[in-house]
């Protein structure tokens, strides 16, 4: 049904019950949006913690990730 052949009401007390019904609706929506991004950064923080606490405890337990060469054990393998 085409926009134009919708019959309004004339009275702007009648067609301001469902303009504010919108309203409430979108703010209500806003509010769940905004609350989702909260959790949602939230939950990135705690787990950007949590890998820090993972790596460190990797650490500590296993030592370092990899093997560094000092100048002279590069030396000592040059000489070799």
């Amino acid at each position: 049904m085409p926009l134009d052949t919708i019959p309004l009401p004339d009275s702007p007390n009648v067609l301001r019950a469902p303009a504010l019904d919108l309203l409430q609706k979108q703010e209500a929506s806003e509010a769940e949006g905004a609350e989702r991004a909260h959790h949602i950064a939230v939950g990135c923080e705690t787990s950007s913690t949590l890998g820090k606490h993972l790596s460190k405890l990797q650490r500590r337990r296993f030592g370092r990730r990899s093997e560094k060469l000092s100048p002279k054990q590069i030396s000592f393998r040059k000489e070799a």
